[in-house]
């Protein structure tokens, strides 16, 4: 964005394997067309893939069940516990038992983990985004912030000293933070995002008119042909923890539960450490998923 250091900028990303290039704003343009040079000093470039975040788990789930695997849907309301072990889940209908479960719930893994009595240091941003249907404009690049509010809100939001306000139901933990960018897809759709709110209740109540308001304000800025297209507004739960690292493995304390939580960057980390993963709990070891021990905050 106009008046950002863009050294600063470029050193944040100075650990990279593939560090990316600076490019002054005409080259940034060339990049890019649709960008508005009016509101950076320059840019970042680096490659980039993406995918369909729902393809890829429709594909995931589908090669789950031609290897085997059941899938189950139903609303898990809370972990099933005998003493210091968790047995299974319920959805206060059905009991699903099993030896070892794992909370892989996202946003809504503390919830879940703290009706069964644990507290654990996982915690959750409000992430909220518009969608387009598929149009005619068309994004040569994936345009997002180069320096993101998110990863600072995060970090204040997960310090130990203001744990239990995640606990205490309808808290703003932090203020809310707005990161402009987008990137479209395949089929032409365009995601305009995002604003990151660090709310204490997972249900909780926003406005998604004035949320709306507040991205399209922000893409006029910086892509202003995507700011009045049609678009339809959109939020989930982002899980993430106080390191930027996933909680991965055994809660202390407690036998039959484990945790795969706490990806700030789901579709980047989560596939690769599901298999070290799989694979650990079969007796492999694993210093990777040990680094990743929720243990280490508890």
């Amino acid at each position: 964005a106009a008046g950002d250091d863009p050294h600063k900028a470029a050193a944040s990303c100075s650990f990279f394997g593939i560090p990316p290039t600076f490019l002054i704003k005409q080259a940034a343009k060339e990049l890019e067309p649709l960008l508005n040079t009016e509101a950076i000093v320059g840019a970042l470039a680096v490659r980039h893939g993406h995918i369909s975040p729902e393809a890829t788990l429709r594909g995931y789930c589908e090669a789950f069940v031609r290897h085997g695997g059941t899938i189950e849907y139903a609303k898990v309301t809370q972990l099933v516990r005998e003493g210091d072990r968790v047995v299974g889940v319920t959805d206060n209908s059905i009991t699903y038992f099993a030896a070892n479960t794992i909370v892989c719930a996202g946003g809504f893994s503390r919830n879940l983990l703290k009706s069964a009595g644990f507290s654990v240091p996982v915690y959750f941003t409000h992430a909220e985004i518009l969608e387009t249907p598929p149009v005619e404009v068309k994004l040569r690049t994936f345009v997002m912030s180069a320096l993101q509010q998110r990863t600072k809100t995060e970090n204040v939001a997960s310090q130990r000293e203001i744990d239990r306000l995640w606990d205490e139901g309808d808290r703003a933990i932090a203020p809310p933070v707005l990161d402009p960018g987008a990137i479209q897809l395949l089929d032409n759709r365009i995601r305009i995002g995002q604003i990151s709110r660090t709310l204490s209740n997972p249900h909780a109540r926003v406005d998604a008119k004035q949320s709306e308001a507040a991205i399209r304000e922000a893409i006029a800025k910086i892509l202003p042909p995507l700011a009045n297209l049609p678009a339809t507004w959109h939020r989930c739960l982002v899980a993430f923890s106080n390191d930027a690292l996933p909680l991965i493995g055994a809660i202390p304390n407690i036998e039959g539960v484990q945790i795969f939580s706490g990806f700030t960057s789901t579709m980047v980390l989560a596939p690769p450490l599901a298999k070290r993963f799989a694979n650990y709990l079969a007796g492999e070891d694993s210093e990777a998923i040990e680094q990743f021990s929720p243990s280490r905050f508890m």
